[in-house]
């Protein structure tokens, strides 16, 4: 379990990720106005509920990384997945790992500003990925092609955070960053396996057919990993504080149900992992 501090809007706020038990969040729920668990079950979530004011399902992709390479590379889709990562390989490509932290930042604030879908990555947020978290870039011709920051617990789990390319049709067309793209996550794949690390987390999946984003689920869906269903939810201990943000989040809830039914007027906005 790891314990990260945050920000929830302008609040000190606490996220706690994978917590085992309800038990090992309940002490920091007087820690910080807002406590954010990440990715708990079902059970953790259920009897978090008395300190709960906004819970939602976080379906996602696992790779079981105790399976021997062989069969974790037997169970990628030949086509979109083998094919390209050997594409990558004959390229040459090379890949970095927490070396070249500025090479990513300036990838992920580039595909932000590319896609207006929030503010750049801070200083302080920065950091704070960078004490949590691997950084791996891959190369071609020494320039930085894709990046992914990898959360990681121990030997439990790695989980893909954030990712970004550069942008498609500059230099180099989009099969090409595409190929570069899977070949990291391959790499990153062997590099948590030869560790020990139990689980390759893929970092959330739309299950919706109809969305605008499941590209990105079938992309990620295309390593063969088993989908599972967790949960995020925020908490505050106190509880005027627990009733002002409960009714906060049911006002967003209804005006996102209502979005959903209204024609888009925008073209949504990227996830970081593509």
């Amino acid at each position: 379990m790891l314990v990260v501090e945050a920000r929830f809007h302008h609040l000190d706020a606490l996220e706690v990720w994978w917590p085992p038990s309800a038990e090992a969040v309940v002490p920091l729920v007087s820690a910080a106005p807002v406590v954010t668990v990440v990715q708990c079950s079902a059970i953790v979530a259920d009897a978090l509920a008395p300190f709960t004011f906004r819970r939602r399902v976080f379906p996602t992709t696992i790779i079981d990384l105790s399976l021997p390479e062989g069969t974790l590379w037997s169970r990628l889709d030949q086509k979109s997945c083998r094919t390209e990562i050997n594409r990558a390989r004959r390229l040459e490509c090379t890949v970095s790992v927490n070396t070249n932290p500025d090479d990513a930042l300036r990838l992920i604030n580039g595909l932000i500003q590319r896609s207006e879908y929030r503010r750049p990555t801070t200083a302080e947020e920065w950091k704070r990925h960078l004490e949590y978290s691997d950084v791996f870039v891959v190369y071609l011709h020494g320039e930085a092609i894709a990046t992914h920051v990898v959360r990681v617990d121990g030997t439990d789990r790695a989980r893909v955070l954030l990712g970004a390319t550069v942008e498609r049709g500059a230099r180099y067309p989009g099969g090409i960053i595409g190929a570069l793209n899977r070949y990291l996550l391959w790499h990153e794949i062997g590099h948590y396996h030869d560790r020990g690390v139990g689980r390759f987390d893929f970092g959330g999946i739309t299950l919706d057919r109809q969305s605008p984003l499941y590209s990105i689920a079938r992309f990620k869906l295309s390593f063969g990993g088993d989908v599972i269903e967790e949960y995020v939810v925020r908490l505050a201990g106190l509880l005027p504080l627990r009733l002002s943000l409960r009714a906060a989040a049911r006002a967003k809830g209804w005006i996102d149900r209502w979005n959903v039914r209204q024609p888009p007027a925008v073209r949504p906005a990227q996830q970081v992992v593509q």
